[in-house]
């Protein structure tokens, strides 16, 4: 059972190393979902299911390193990404955010859940499953 646990994506978020690399493969990036119309990003050539591997030189392999990249509405970003197996870099003019407008923002929306693919495929996880195991493996602790 544990080995089957071990498989299970949601378990790699509490997983140190060296053991998270010997069950997952290490995030090549962040995901991009969509698109903001008339942004920068959309203006750069940026698309749907592109992989954002770096801006400004820094790397992002997941959504927590966007939080190094300092961005500024009217700068350009170059922002580095992974397209059909080609890495490309475009320069990206930075918008304000609509919340906080001294704040930049690239114009995509991007994948937030950290994305680490098992290497041992056991069963194809359903995301609420997955969820509800770490949940209850957790709580286990209390009950000892």
């Amino acid at each position: 059972m544990g080995l089957l646990l071990l498989t299970n994506p949601f378990f790699a978020l509490i997983l140190p190393e060296p053991m998270l690399g010997w069950f997952y493969e290490a995030p090549d990036g962040v995901l991009i979902l969509s698109i903001i119309p008339d942004s920068g990003a959309e203006k750069a050539g940026l698309q749907k299911n592109d992989l954002i591997t770096g801006i400004n030189g820094v790397v992002i392999v997941a959504p927590p390193d966007f939080h190094k990249v300092d961005l500024n509405p009217g700068d350009t970003a170059i922002v580095t990404i992974l397209r059909d197996g080609t890495s490309l870099q475009l320069p990206v003019e930075i918008m304000p955010s609509p919340d906080d407008p001294e704040k930049g923002l690239v114009g995509i929306m991007r994948e937030n859940a950290l994305s680490y693919k098992p290497v041992y495929n056991i069963i194809e996880w359903d995301p609420q499953v997955s969820m509800f195991l770490l949940w209850l493996w957790m709580i286990s602790f209390l009950l000892e």
